[in-house]
């Protein structure tokens, strides 16, 4: 094949596939997470607020309070997987 030829051929084929349809890989499933919070096993190290004060408040008695319920908003889950993650006391967990 000539290099003319070579040319007109890859032109012909870069033509048919702008033609086709853009396929895009299906996106996975993006499910929120849910803390749990076991307030018998917290003994008040407050890492929790400290890492997370955005999810996190403390009571008068220095006890963890949950401030969010249900789901976890998606730009503070990485805050929320610290936290448990950092609680000596394994009080919270987090359910996917």
């Amino acid at each position: 094949m000539s290099t003319g030829a070579a040319t007109a051929d890859l032109e012909k084929r870069v033509v048919e596939a702008r033609q086709l349809p853009l396929r895009l890989p299906d996106s996975p499933k993006v499910l929120g997470v849910k803390i749990t919070y076991d307030r018998e096993a917290c003994q008040g190290h407050n890492r929790c607020y400290m890492l997370a004060p955005e999810l996190f408040d403390t009571d008068d008695e220095g006890y963890a309070i949950l401030l969010v319920e249900g789901e976890v908003p998606a730009e503070l889950e990485e805050k929320a997987r610290l936290a448990a993650d950092n609680c000596p006391e394994f009080a919270l967990e987090i359910e996917e």
